[in-house]
């Protein structure tokens, strides 16, 4: 009786815990809005594709330009435009595979006072 209960907790662990065993083919990343005022936010999200059970996690970084990133949301991570006007490349990897990994651009633009 112990080795069968030990046995169908076992079985349970391991149904509940699947790993990763599918392949994630692609990650794509865009901005809403992707030019932005400086001092505003634009809300990134990605679509990871693969094939089989993969995971669709990634980690976020700021390839080139200025600005800072978080908190994330529902909707997806939030960039913080810096006080400077210009591009940024932000970029979204897969947690899964790091070789694969896809950018966006956010132009920062100064503010239209309208004088």
């Amino acid at each position: 009786m112990i080795k069968l209960i030990a046995a169908l907790l076992l079985s349970v662990t391991l149904v509940s815990c699947p790993g990763f065993s599918g392949t994630v083919t692609n990650v794509s990343v865009s901005a809403n809005p992707s030019s932005i005022n400086i001092n505003s936010t634009s809300i990134l999200s990605t679509v990871v594709t693969g094939t089989g059970g993969f995971s669709q996690a990634v980690t976020w970084s700021i390839v080139s330009g200025a600005g800072s990133l978080g908190p994330s949301t529902g909707a997806g991570m939030t960039f913080n435009a810096s006080n400077s006007a210009g591009n940024t490349v932000v970029k979204a990897t897969s947690t899964q595979d790091s070789s694969k990994s896809g950018t966006v651009t956010v132009s920062i633009t100064a503010a239209n006072t309208g004088k």
